[in-house]
Formats: structure tokens, sequence, C-alpha cells
């Protein structure tokens, strides 16, 4: 899912899930490649990977 849906299913903002990739607790791949100097397709985050981080978060989880 992209970066939006992504901020959309965890009820946070864009910029949180970028932080959460840069720092490197949110992994990530890209789909499609720079065209013309544009990039296409972009950043894109597994669902699963953010149910791991929500079980992660969750408070008195150890």
């Amino acid at each position: 899912m992209s970066i939006k849906v992504a901020a959309q299913y965890l009820g946070c903002g864009q910029q949180q899930i970028r932080q959460l990739i840069a720092s490197g607790e949110l992994k990530y791949f890209i789909v499609g490649r720079p065209a013309g100097g544009r990039r296409q397709g972009g950043w894109r985050i597994d669902r699963f990977d953010l149910d791991a981080l929500i079980e992660k978060r969750k408070e008195g989880k150890s």
C-alpha cells in the first residue's frame, strides 16, 4: 500500500510513516523506476509489516 493508505490504516499522518521508514522501524519496498527524472510508482508498505508494528507497540507487550 502507499504511504497515504498506510497512514490512513494506522490513523496517523504521512510524515509519521516517512519517519518510521527513515528510522528503520518500518520496512518498505519501491515500485517502479525513475523515468525522465521523475519517480514512477513510489514507496510501498506491506500490511503485515504495519500489523507487526502495531503488535510491537502495544502497551504491556514484552
